[in-house]
This record gives structure tokens, sequence and C-alpha cells, in this order.
């Protein structure tokens, strides 16, 4: 069969325009699928393989800048925004003193909290761009360390108090929003706002709407996208004023950065009244970014502490002089102080290099893998002076002690180091122990880390002295813009007096490799959403029918032609035009997308064309498919779930299919099935078929018989422990029940480090892989929850997303709820006597500093208002139902 796609040059009629941010229909009754001919045979009907598309306007052309709003669009948008001018802050006078617009206690709360008196004059500058006045979108863009989080947290006040408008805070790493939480606490309890929390487990979506608060949504880019969509959705989109995007340069990244994109061409393409912030320090092609979020920029080259970058090659020393004809100037060489021994062991003298600063100062050495973290910091404490274990003794064994006393295991390597003031930093500690490791360096107890790249786009760690242990990060040289975040958390402001510096240290056959990574633009940051057949642009149009924000062909194209992918097409060879065409005959040929019934003419729904074949002599049939490029699409119900759960249509058919035939036979006699449908499919964790034969031989009969309805029976796993190979699939499905043993060994509440040590994985990992499938069973859930036929897996893997958030005993569950607060912190604050958010809130700072082992007074009152703004979030929330109620029985 051979079906033609196509949309009319010219059909009579006005086009109907979907009225942005209406939801669509989502029935799925026949009525709403397209009618096809009486004389259509039956068997023929859903059969795409042979289809052929071509899709024409149906009628002129028309230029999506000159696309006109309708009217309905108009009086949505004013009756949205209505409440919002009603409730603004009266205007300041005129002759009163204010703060960029700010009431000037904003001034004195920043001296109080962040110790900062004036602003550098680019951030005064910055703040008084016509773009800031207006409500423009702005880039700003300048050095690492130059301050930039402080224009932005000035806006988000400004948003907040004067505009009386939500804001949309979007952070890289789940760490870095905790931090941001923990730091922004303290005036939210000052000047009376909300602070809530979109990482990982955490957040609600849509989220709550508020009486009278506003709120700051600090969220990493993947929850962002699930703010976006239920906004969208909720017809709420209007509520949020500023969207600030922290390390905008993230949109070039494949998987967060097609999210992140995807994020601002909804929110460009739904409002033109949300103000679009973004800050970077390495972004080489800012004009097509600029472009894009069609937006002012700001540059600039302002570092308040000087940075002087140097290259170590054999025993020689040199400055980067970009300007100079020798890039690399001789500065000095290293005269050697180490014996035969410990030549032997640090070659490079890195440990010379490490004692010029240390320890009176600060030093953070990156290394190109995790195992080369510790052997580095091994190596430091051999060949360190004796002197390090002099400074500061007694806190660096206190430290020790109180890391063994709350997570009952401290690795060997720490051990050793720790004492010296050397610790090793990376994604395989829990983040407890990061956490206690990096307060240490703050306070100079610790003062030399050596870590991966992470930590240059993670927590705030600044040093006197950065080193790159090795030009390569994994196997791969180092990026520009890689480069300039690590060496830019050298010499930062509070770090004592003086200079930072930066050093590189080259084998000889890699210096022309480092002369052209000097001498190279910053990277540019490229859409993603072409990569994998269009993965990203797929799931753009997706969302947008299902959300009802997009619902016809054009529209579809204009949302598409304002995506950074757009911009960039002639550069990567994409036709935007042809791709959205190519897209939705895909999922027309899915049965995932069709046309709505009422929005087709009857004269041009479907063509059914007879010719006849010369060799059977029956009928060959031609079907023709007729669309408007205004005609109304509408996706099917798995379509709907999948947006629900932010997953792409081909995930959402495969697990649509797993939830199919678990239905048939799910186990219930303990929560060993349910973990095994929750375990994320893609995972760091490597089977060890030993371990993995040991512990099938610990299961109950109970869990046994799970692993005999999932497909793993004795015979298979003695099987895999001989080295036998079977099939993808059944391996599949056999590392995905070992991912689930170690799930169900947290989920027992073992410790996490000795689930690690039994499985021989690392203790950071098997933490990650709890957030990660707290997150996968929480999407799953959203899933049936649209699903009717899976209203009983939704009910049950409701109880399974709650205790998957915290797995620890109930009495440490309310104080795990606080951001900055890990199970290590949570068992020192119970142990001390701090058994509810309530009592934290009431505690003076100080007490928690004095009772709280490591615990700096930063720290204590950071908690201390994020507890606070806790419970003032409670009462928000009672008093929100209590008014509820009032207006329902009209008291």
């Amino acid at each position: 069969m051979d079906f033609e796609f196509k949309i009319p040059d010219k059909l009579p009629g006005t086009p109907k325009q979907g009225l942005k941010g209406e939801q669509a229909d989502c029935t799925d009754s026949p009525s709403k699928k397209p009618r096809i001919d009486e004389d259509w045979p039956e068997e023929g009907i859903g059969d795409f393989d042979d289809v052929d598309f071509s899709f024409l306007d149906d009628e002129c052309k028309v230029n999506p800048d000159e696309f006109a709003k309708s009217m309905s669009e108009k009086e949505f948008h004013e009756e949205t925004f209505k409440h919002l001018l009603e409730d603004t802050f009266p205007a300041l006078e005129p002759e009163k003193e204010t703060f960029f617009g700010l009431p000037m206690n904003v001034k004195d709360l920043l001296r109080e909290i962040k110790g900062i008196d004036e602003l550098y004059d680019w951030q005064i500058e910055c703040l008084r761009l016509p773009a800031i006045e207006k409500r423009q979108n702005l880039i700003y863009t300048l050095p690492t360390s130059s301050g930039k989080t402080l224009v932005a947290e000035i806006l988000i006040l400004k948003e907040l108090l004067c505009h009386q408008r939500n804001v949309l805070f979007i952070l890289p790493y789940v760490a870095v929003v905790k931090e941001k939480i923990s730091s922004l606490a303290p005036f939210a309890v000052e000047l009376d706002f909300l602070v809530e929390e979109y990482a990982g487990r955490n957040g609600e979506c849509p989220p709550r709407k508020r009486r009278k608060k506003k709120s700051i949504y600090i969220a990493t880019i993947e929850k962002s996208l699930s703010v976006i969509n239920s906004l969208i959705e909720a017809r709420r989109l209007g509520e949020i004023g500023l969207v600030v995007i922290d390390e905008l340069h993230l949109i070039g990244e494949k998987d967060r950065g097609r999210n992140l994109e995807t994020v601002i061409t909804k929110i460009k393409y739904m409002s033109s009244d949300i103000q679009i912030v973004g800050m970077s320090a390495t972004i080489g092609n800012i004009h097509e970014i600029e472009k894009f979020m069609d937006a002012t920029s700001f540059a600039g080259h302002f570092r308040p502490v000087k940075l002087t970058e140097y290259v170590k090659c054999e025993n020689i020393i040199y400055t980067v002089e970009p300007n100079n004809s020798d890039l690399f100037v001789p500065n000095r060489v290293i005269e050697s102080t180490y014996n035969e021994q410990k030549l032997k062991i640090d070659p490079d003298h890195l440990g010379q290099l490490v004692m010029e600063i240390c320890p009176r100062d600060g030093v953070l050495v990156f290394c190109p893998t995790r195992q080369n973290c510790e052997n580095v910091a091994r190596l430091l404490s051999s060949v360190v002076s004796g002197d390090f274990l002099k400074h500061r003794h007694e806190e660096r064994k206190t430290l020790l002690e109180n890391m063994k006393k709350y997570f009952e295991y401290v690795c060997p390597v720490l051990q050793k180091t720790i004492p010296y003031g050397i610790a090793y930093h990376h994604s395989g500690l829990v983040a407890e122990e990061r956490r206690f490791l990096e307060e240490a360096f703050l306070d100079g107890v610790i003062c030399v880390i050596c870590c991966t790249s992470t930590l240059a786009v993670g927590v705030n760690l600044p040093a006197k002295r950065v080193i790159l242990r090795s030009p390569y990060i994994g196997r791969e040289f180092v990026s520009k813009s890689r480069y300039k975040q690590m060496v830019g958390r050298a010499g930062r402001v509070g770090m004592g007096s003086g200079d930072g510096d930066s050093i590189i240290i080259l084998k000889s056959r890699e210096k022309p490799l480092a002369v052209d990574l000097f001498q190279a633009p910053m990277d540019n940051a490229m859409s993603s959403m072409h990569i994998c057949d269009f993965r990203g642009l797929s799931n753009l149009i997706l969302s947008a029918i299902s959300l009802g924000m997009a619902t016809t062909c054009r529209d579809l194209q204009k949302l598409a032609s304002m995506t950074l992918l757009a911009v960039q097409s002639k550069q990567l060879d994409v036709k935007i035009r042809t791709e959205v065409e190519m897209i939705v005959k895909k999922f027309y040929r899915q049965k995932a997308l069709w046309i709505k019934q009422e929005t087709i003419p009857h004269d041009c729904t479907i063509k059914i064309l007879q010719t006849q074949t010369s060799q059977v002599g029956t009928q060959s049939i031609k079907r023709q498919i007729v669309i408007k490029s205004s005609s109304e699409l509408e996706i099917s119900n798995v379509g709907k779930a999948a947006v629900a759960a932010c997953i792409d249509l081909q995930e959402a058919d495969e697990l649509y299919s797993d939830l199919k035939k678990v239905q048939m036979s799910l186990v219930l006699v303990d929560y060993l099935h349910l973990l095994y449908i929750v375990t994320p499919l893609e995972t760091d964790i490597k089977m060890d078929p030993l371990i993995f034969c040991d512990e099938f031989l610990k299961l109950n009969p109970d869990q046994v018989h799970t692993a005999h309805t999932i497909g793993i029976t004795e015979g298979i796993v003695m099987g895999i422990r001989c080295g036998k190979k079977y099939g993808e699939e059944k391996m599949r499905i056999v590392h995905r029940f070992y991912v689930t043993l170690i799930i169900q060994s947290l989920w027992n509440l073992e410790e996490t480090f000795k689930v690690a040590l039994r499985f021989k994985v690392n203790r950071g990992i098997v933490q990650s892989l709890m957030g990660q499938t707290a997150s996968n069973a929480s999407c799953i859930t959203r899933f049936c929850e649209q699903l009717s036929e899976f209203w009983a897996l939704a009910s049950i893997l409701t109880v399974v997303v709650d205790k998957l958030r915290h797995c620890c005993s109930p009495e440490l569950i309310p104080l795990m709820e606080l951001p900055s607060v890990q199970l290590a912190r949570a068992k020192q604050l119970y142990a001390a006597g701090y058994r509810t958010i309530e009592l934290i809130a009431k505690t003076d700072p100080k007490d928690l500093v004095q009772n709280i082992h490591n615990m700096s007074y930063k720290v204590a009152r950071e908690i201390k208002s994020a507890a606070t703004v806790m419970l003032l979030e409670k009462y928000d929330n009672l008093q929100h139902d209590l008014d509820g109620l009032k207006n329902v029985l009209e008291i």
C-alpha cells in the first residue's frame, strides 16, 4: 500500500488558531480520529510501512515573525496578568533612596549575610543596563569568580519583591542546587519569600499555588523542564516573571543541553512577559546564543584577583603570555629538594609545587580520573614535609574521628592522607563525606584536595593555587572551556593576600597540543536537538502537542523556528521545515499522532485511489491523507503519558509493554518485584558474576519466585557464574536484577559503605543509585497516572517513591528534608538533641556550632534559615487550605 500525506495549497475557510497554553482534548475516542472511507479494507488500516508523505501549505506562507496573536490569546494573557498588576508593590517614592530598585535593607542584608559592602563597577553597570530596566532578555559573560551570581541574585530579589512574580533559577547539579538553597534561605526569612527545591527526588509539579508569598524555584536542568511543562499544562506559566540560568554554556551538552534548549524555546514561544537571564564564563559563539534567546549581551574581562597561568614541562615552569610572540616564556627551573626515594615516587615534583603554597593556603589538584585522584592523594602524603602533620593536627584528628563515628567506615586512603591535610574528592564518595571534606577545606583544616573536573562547576571551593595533574579529562585532551573553569578556582576573593596561580603539568609531546589549547577561542555551544535521529526536536514537538501549546503544523513550524537548532541550521546542515514534517510523519506511522476529525474539511479528508496490478490482476489501493497546516493534531494517551514522565516516545512504548507484562504476574509478597520495575536501565554499575551468584543464593523462596517470574532461574545464574553467554535481552534482564539486589539492600536500611563493599562498587555510586531509582520511580508513577489501565500500579508505586526519597530510619526523615542535611549530618543533629525542624528553627546558630562537630557558623545559620523557611512554607500551605474551606463554607 502507498500513502500520500499532503497539505493542499489552498483550502477555503479561515484557519483556526489554537490558544497557547490551552490543553488539547485528551479523549481517545474513535470519533477523534481521521474519517476513513467506507470502502477502505479494514485489514489495511494502521499499516504504514510503505507510506509516502509530502507536505504543502494550505495558504500563502506566513512569516513567523509576523505571526499575529488571536484575540483569544490576548484576552488570556490580559486575564493571566491582571491579578499580578493588582498585587504589585506600591511604587517606591521617587525621593526615597533604593538599592537598584530594592529597599535599602537588602543592601544591609548583603553586608550581614554575605559580607559584601560594595559592588564592582561592572556589576553596577550591568544592573543599570537598559535591558534590565525594560525587562529584556540578557546574557552576561565574565571570567570565573568575577561575581556573576550576585547580579543574578539582585535581579531575583527585585522580581520577587518589586514585581511580585515567582522566579525559576536553573543550576547544573543537585549539589549546587542544595548549596544555593542554603545560601538564599537567610534572605527568604528576612524578606518573606519562599525557596523551593526541584532537584532529584524533590519538587512538586506543578508548584503549589501560594496565597501571598512569592517563591523562587531552584532547579536542576532536568527538573526545570518538568516545572515549565506542568505550569504550561495548568495555564499558570504567567506566575513566573524571571528565569535565571547559570552555566548557560551547558546548552551545548548532549543530554542536558537539549533539555535546556527546550525550556528556553517553550518560554519564548508561550510568553513575551518572562525575562530570561543567562550567565556563563565560557561561551564562544555568544552571538548565536544571543540571537536564539532574543537577548542583549554584556561581556567583560574583570577579575577581582589576578590569575597567573603557568605551564610546567620537564623541570621548567613557563609563564603563559598570550600577547607574546613566544606563548610560553621560561619563568624558573625547579630545584629538586627530594631524596632519591621521593624523586622516584614523584618525578614531576608535584609535591614541591604543593608545598610552595601549603599548609598556609589551599591547593586544588585536578586529576583525569577518580582512581588518579586517590593515587595522587596517596603520593602527596608520601612526599610532603613533616610540617604538614603538625599543622592543625588536633582538628584533623577530630575530623577523622567524626567521619568514623558517623560513616562507620573511612576508606584507607583518607585515613592515611587526612592527618597531612590532604584528601580526594569525586563521585565515588557519598555526599556526606564530600560535604565534610568541603567544609574542612574552607576552614583550612584540609589544605589539599585532589579532585576531578566536575568540582570546577560544582560547589564553590576556591584555592590559592590550582594544579592540573594532566591535560586530559579521562582520555580526551582538556577543552578550552573546561580548562578555564578549573583554573578559575584559583585566587578568589577572600582567599588571603596575594594573587592566585594555576599550573598545568605537561609532557614534552603534549606541548604542541597545549599551544593549540591556549590559542583556541572558547568552545562553541552547539545545539544537540538533532542528535540521535532528532530526539530532542521530536520530544519538543510531542510535548507541544500534548500540552496544547502548538497543535497545528503551522504552529509546530513556528515553534521549531525558535530553537537554537534553527539558528545553527546552516552549520549543522539541518532543514527545520523538512525535519518537522518528517517527525509528524514518524509519529503518524507509529499511531502516536492523528488529526482531530472536526478540523478536517469533508471534501479533502482522505482520498482513496485504486489502480490495477498487471501480475495478479487485483486492485492495489493508494491512500491519500490530506491535512491543512491549520488542522488540529492530537497525540495518543501513551504519548501524553510520555510527556508527563519526561521520556521520549520510544522509551514510553517500551515502558508500556513492560508494564502490561508486569500486570499479568506482579509478585507482591515483598517489595523486590516493585524495586525491579523502578530500577534504572542505564547505570554505572558493572555486574560481577561471582557476587551475583552469591547474592542469588541468599534469596528466600518468595524472592526466588520473583526472580523466576522476571525470567531468571538457577540454571541461568550458574551459567553466568561459569562464563556462559546469553542473548542481549536476557543479559539486560539479569543485569537489571543485579542492580535491583543493590537497591534492595539499601531499601532494607543497610549502611551504604557495607553495600558498596559487598558489591565492590564505589560508595558514592551506590548512593547516587538511590537518587536515580527514586527519580525513575517518580517518572514511571507519573506515566501510570496518565493511563487508567495502570491505576493500581500508580497507587502502589506512590508508596515506593515516598520511601525511596529517604532510605533511613523514620526518626531521621524530618531532618533529611533540610537541603544541606545528609544522613551523617542528620545523625549528628539527632544525637545532639535537635530532633525536629521546629527545634532547629528556634535554636541559635552559635549553639549549633558548639554542639555539632565540624560545623561552621555559616553552615549553622544556613541550616537554621532553611528550617525556618520550611516551617513558613508549611504555614502558608495550611493557611491556603483553611482559606479554601472558608470559601466553601462561606464563613
